[in-house]
């Protein structure tokens, strides 16, 4: 892949990117170079700190600077350029749009540029030990960056439009890596409105957490805000560049479910069927607007998991989290059972990305703690995501 630089052993390397009249000319941003140690495999990051390690916008005020590479922020370039951009997706034909498409999205929008760096320091930080020194500097480089990605993330929300909507759609989209990836999210995401329309996302992702809520909620939370970014920018996704990333597989590319699958399916909807007599305390309304919910989750978790065994296909599971309306997310919250069951289905289903250094061992995890909340009379409706997973 041709750089728009050139690597100089003990000075910085600048770089003149396009200007939004489309000449090329001097960037209004400057990243500050971290402390380095040189050992046997190169370069690591010796320190972060807020004066030394973090990339750092210059303010409106200030004059415009010639933006400047480090010798981290090139590795990490090269990195995801050469490494991490195969990892977000199993899907060939979305390789070459995770490589070049979005990394040319990066060079127009520093926040974007940002946050496939952050991304690629997470993904190097699992190349050590956890209890590492190695590990734990790369995931301080990633939070800087995270942290400087939504600095210009979380202002262009407010202002979707042509220019900025892959950008918008792609950091959203990584926020799920980033949090899978680091279990845990940069705190500047606290308190960020992704749609105005969603509510529930809204109220969750402030401040104050709600102790009533399984700790697997915030990640439900967190992931439908993608699907809030979709909805404000699909108008502009659609049949463009990314294309590759937004069509989903036809009817004769995906299997039929096997029997064990089909039949657990199968028990959870007949506690669907059963819910006025399990629960006589409820309104009929209420019963009709529930099985509403239950009916449309579980049809939609039959169709994305049968994409669990299609390897060009098997990121298709998380368009059931990503879609998963307030309603539902309500459900969760209250610990309704069924809407519970419905979660450990997905997340047996969310095991086909175990090979994913970011997705690996969360569905164990998601299928553990969710399944602890329901008691013995629903054993026989989780049996197959429990040994799905190994928990049998």
């Amino acid at each position: 892949m041709d750089m728009p630089c050139s690597f100089m052993e003990h000075a910085p390397v600048q770089y003149d990117g396009p200007t939004t009249n489309g000449r090329t000319g001097r960037r209004n941003m400057t990243l500050i170079p971290p402390v380095y140690q040189s050992g046997s495999n190169g370069a690591t990051p010796t320190s972060v700190n807020d004066n030394h390690g973090s990339p750092v916008p210059v303010s409106p005020g200030m004059p415009s600077q010639q933006q400047t590479f480090n010798r981290l922020d090139l590795e990490l370039i090269h990195y995801y350029s050469t490494q991490t951009y195969m990892t977000m997706t199993s899907r060939l034909t979305a390789h070459l749009v995770w490589r070049d498409v979005i990394f040319r999205h990066g060079l127009k929008h520093d926040f974007l540029l940002h946050a496939l760096m952050a991304t690629a320091a997470l993904h190097k930080a699992t190349k050590h030990a956890e209890d590492s020194e190695v590990h734990a500097e790369y995931i301080k480089v990633a939070f800087s960056y995270q942290n400087a990605a939504l600095a210009g993330y979380i202002p262009a929300l407010n202002r979707p439009d042509e220019s900025n909507a892959v950008a918008l759609f792609i950091l959203s989209a990584l926020l799920t890596v980033w949090l899978f990836g680091s279990k845990k999210l940069p705190e500047a995401l606290n308190g960020v409105n992704f749609s105005k329309s969603a509510t529930l996302v809204s109220q969750t992702a402030n401040g104050a957490p709600d102790t009533g809520a399984p700790d697997f909620f915030e990640i439900l939370t967190r992931i439908q805000g993608i699907h809030a970014v979709v909805k404000q920018t699909i108008q502009w996704l659609q049949g463009g560049e990314i294309t590759p990333l937004l069509q989903p597989p036809t009817e004769a590319e995906l299997p039929q479910n096997p029997p064990d699958i089909e039949a657990s399916f199968e028990k959870l909807r007949k506690r669907v069927d059963d819910i006025a007599i399990a629960n006589p305390q409820l309104s009929k309304s209420t019963i009709i607007e529930r099985t509403e919910i239950y009916v449309e989750r579980l049809e939609h978790l039959r169709r994305v998991s049968r994409s669990r065994t299609v390897l060009e296909h098997d990121q298709q599971v998380f368009a059931w989290p990503v879609t998963s309306e307030p309603p539902y997310i309500e459900l969760i919250r209250l610990r309704d059972p069924i809407a519970i069951a419905l979660f450990v289905h997905w997340a047996a289903c969310f095991r086909c990305l175990d090979h994913l250094w970011w997705a690996k061992g969360w569905s164990y995890r998601l299928v553990r703690d969710a399944s602890s909340l329901l008691d013995d009379t629903w054993s026989d409706v989780i049996a197959w995501p429990l040994k799905e997973v190994g928990l049998d």
